[in-house]
């Protein structure tokens, strides 16, 4: 008897607990390395806050994707996002796609399978009809000039070289080439790609946060279609450690183009993009107030080390030595005078 009134206060002492189940759905979850898909996740929470205030993060083998804020009644939670396969990372292959929220930490996980793009199938051969027969030969004509080909529509080659010394100077702008105007940028990510851990860390995919304007048709556009445009440049700063950031993007594609709304109910849009190389420099200030400059490059999905920092504001080595060696001079000198070890002054 004891012991079943133990075991029923313990019953009703413990909360009720919260349900871990989630699930990660990809739609499509096979496709070319240009395939977009929707990567949707569905998760149930008891707490009494429900599905407020969770914000489910998506990424690609470790390579960030975007996140989403998570939607629903009753606990039954929703969030999805479409993109593509991040540039490099897209070689055939099963490729691992995970969701996680936060807070609580729900995760699920699922497989997308890139397929090799296969060659053209090339025409068959054209069947033309017999020539119907005639009483004298007719000479045999001479065969028409081949029609020209016109090559495929593609952006238009860099008016400028794609290095960091061409980066507009102007602060929260993105230039792509190939796309008239310029992009007024709220804010930059994730962190590993932003100063002082910039070059330290894997290259991975940049999100741009920007306002919905005039370009997002042609960002949606080039999504779908997968464009790679040949230069893109991209300003930062000032903000908190560094004065300035400026990036070069080589062959730059849109793999992902998130909506949502600000805390001042205005449309913003995710802008996610990869790319073949990438250069930067930065200047900041270290902890002993002196300006430090960096700069460095490196293949996306590569960790490029980034050269020792510059600093400014305090005298070279070589000026102290020769300053060590006059003062250790002088006094050897005096000392001479003092005990008359030196006749001839």
């Amino acid at each position: 008897m004891r012991r079943l009134l133990f075991g029923l206060i313990l019953t009703t002492a413990l909360p009720a607990a919260v349900s871990s189940s989630a699930q990660l759905y990809l739609n499509p979850s096979s496709g070319p390395p240009t395939q977009q898909f929707t990567a949707t996740f569905d998760f149930f929470t008891s707490f009494a806050s429900g599905c407020r205030g969770y914000t489910v993060s998506f990424d690609w083998d470790s390579v960030p994707l975007g996140s989403a804020p998570a939607g629903g009644r009753s606990g039954a939670c929703s969030a999805s996002v479409t993109k593509r396969p991040p540039g490099l990372d897209s070689s055939p292959g099963q490729h691992v796609v995970r969701a996680v929220t936060s807070p609580s930490g729900y995760a699920a996980s699922a497989q997308f399978t890139v397929i090799a793009a296969g060659p053209s199938p090339s025409p068959g051969p054209k069947v033309s009809p017999s020539p119907s027969p005639s009483p004298s030969p007719s000479p045999t004509p001479s065969p028409p000039p081949a029609p020209s080909v016109s090559p495929s529509p593609s952006p238009p080659a860099a008016n400028v070289a794609c290095t960091v010394a061409n980066v507009p100077t102007q602060p929260g702008i993105l230039q792509i080439e190939g796309i008239d105007g310029t992009i007024a940028v709220l804010s930059a990510g994730p962190p590993q790609m932003l100063p002082p851990l910039l070059g330290t860390q894997r290259l991975i995919a940049v999100e741009v946060t920007k306002a919905e304007d005039a370009v997002s048709p042609t960002l949606q556009d080039a999504l779908t279609a997968g464009t790679v445009y040949p230069c893109a440049f991209l300003s930062l700063g000032p903000a908190v450690g560094y004065q300035y950031a400026r990036y070069a993007f080589a062959k730059l594609s849109i793999i992902g183009l998130q909506s949502s709304l600000s805390g001042s109910l205005q449309v913003e849009e995710t802008l996610t993009v990869s790319y073949q190389q990438v250069a930067w420099t930065w200047q900041g200030t270290d902890t002993r107030g002196r300006q430090v400059s960096r700069s460095g490059s490196g293949l996306y999905g590569a960790t490029a080390q980034a050269p020792a920092a510059h600093t400014s504001g305090g005298a070279p080595a070589w000026l102290w030595v020769l300053l060590g060696a006059v003062v250790l001079g002088a006094l050897a000198l005096g000392t001479a005078r003092v005990r008359g070890l030196w006749p001839f002054l």
